[in-house]
């Protein structure tokens, strides 16, 4: 390993692979404490007008998950927010449920899943048992794996609690990214009071499948959730000439479990 930048001492690059890690992640306490509390998040009134801006995004997700699922089954979401898209999943069919650390945003992914669905207040690591749906046909993390300091614990998570057959969908920070080669340091997602392992396409690969996963295919995407339509139109080709070179800023992640 070797520092990836001057300015973040803690912050180390594979260079074989691009991986990024923070070498002191192991010590950290609390990681998520900042994420769970949300103190400093925008109230109820912003959070919904950033859900109305997220519905194209959380609908895109959607069809990308049903595209491969085929016939909807149980679904489990981890990192819920606020159920944008466990509400579009539920339309097209799905029986959904998730899992959301935050007390604050899990109230308000309930009143999106209710009545059908069910979202558990509690961290990944204390879910077993909380969650009713084992074992689920598929399930997705979105923007999850970079803020956990142990890289294993999310896909051996899901690997466990998939049905054989079962797909695991995920998305998470490019560490090959456009952004990242032209803003190094500043660039948002490195996040690095946050962020303690950010992925490479080759990287994650290789995670999935150590962790009993096969068929995985990663591509990248550009833009974010918070973008407005025109954005998000501008975006759509820059983003199919970026996968092409996997430098998007994203990377989303499909990976299923054996039958046996």
């Amino acid at each position: 390993m070797e520092r990836a930048f001057e300015r973040l001492p803690n912050l180390e690059r594979c260079p074989r692979c691009g991986l990024l890690v923070r070498a002191d992640r192991d010590s950290v306490e609390n990681a998520n404490v900042r994420y769970e509390e949300a103190e400093d998040a925008p109230g109820v009134e912003g959070l919904t007008i950033q859900e109305s801006r997220r519905e194209a995004y959380y609908r895109d997700r959607a069809s990308r998950i049903s595209a491969i699922c085929g016939e909807p089954g149980s679904l489990l979401e981890i990192g819920v927010g606020t159920g944008g898209l466990l509400g579009v999943l539920k339309e097209k069919g799905w029986r959904v449920e998730g899992v959301e650390p935050s007390e604050r945003l899990c109230l308000l992914a309930r009143q999106a899943v209710e009545p059908d669905g069910v979202v558990h207040f509690c961290r990944l690591d204390e879910a077993d048992s909380h969650l009713e749906g084992m074992p689920y046909r598929a399930i997705v993390a979105l923007d999850v794996l970079e803020h956990l300091p142990d890289p294993w614990l999310l896909p051996r998570r899901a690997h466990q609690w998939l049905e054989g057959g079962g797909w695991f969908f995920l998305q998470t920070p490019n560490s090959r990214s456009l952004r990242l080669r032209v803003e190094g340091a500043d660039w948002q997602q490195l996040a690095p009071e946050e962020h303690f392992v950010i992925h490479s396409n080759k990287s994650l690969e290789k995670l999935l499948r150590a962790s009993g996963f096969s068929s995985v295919c990663i591509k990248t995407l550009s833009g974010t959730a918070a973008d407005r339509a025109f954005r998000r139109s501008l975006m759509r080709p820059v983003g199919g000439v970026l996968n092409l070179f996997g430098m998007g800023n994203a990377l989303w992640a499909s990976a299923r479990k054996p039958e046996r």
